[in-house]
């Protein structure tokens, strides 16, 4: 039975092994051994992630959603998930008037991003769409997912 498989590495092969690779070394042993689920004592669950997808139902009417931040996190990634068949404008902000840490984004887009905002305040980011040509048809759904 080797080292890897009893969770527990001997002082002699710790030694050895720390004077060939250094912190390196002991870093990576930590990581191996906390996935492999030998020995997690120090080790705690990553922070659960806050997705919400908010669909955007007459896409040829200016919308403003808001969609809840409860755990008012301060960084938000946002997505799309579209088929437009036009132009339209989607504008992210944590304030009504879209003036602070916002971003505008215009759709369709051809090759699909992922964007983070940071620096959020209060319980709300708004999602504020507005058709650039009517008749539009298809789909489009935002996601944004909170984190710390």
């Amino acid at each position: 039975m080797g080292p890897l498989s009893s969770g527990k590495f001997s002082k002699k092969d710790e030694s050895r092994l720390r004077s060939k690779f250094g912190t390196v070394y002991t870093l990576t042993l930590a990581t191996l051994t906390c996935a492999l689920g030998l020995s997690c004592e120090n080790s705690r669950p990553a922070d659960p992630l806050d997705q919400r997808q908010v669909k955007v139902i007459d896409l040829n009417r200016d919308t403003v959603i808001a969609v809840a931040n409860e755990n008012r996190a301060e960084t938000a990634r946002i997505s799309f998930v579209e088929t437009l068949s036009d132009t339209a404008l989607v504008k992210v902000s944590n304030d009504t008037l879209f003036s602070q840490h916002g971003m505008g984004f215009l759709l369709p887009i051809t090759k699909p991003m992922l964007t983070s905002i940071g620096g959020l305040t209060g319980d709300s980011l708004y999602v504020k769409y507005q058709p650039l040509k009517t008749p539009i048809t298809g789909a489009l759904t935002v996601e944004i997912t909170y984190s710390r």
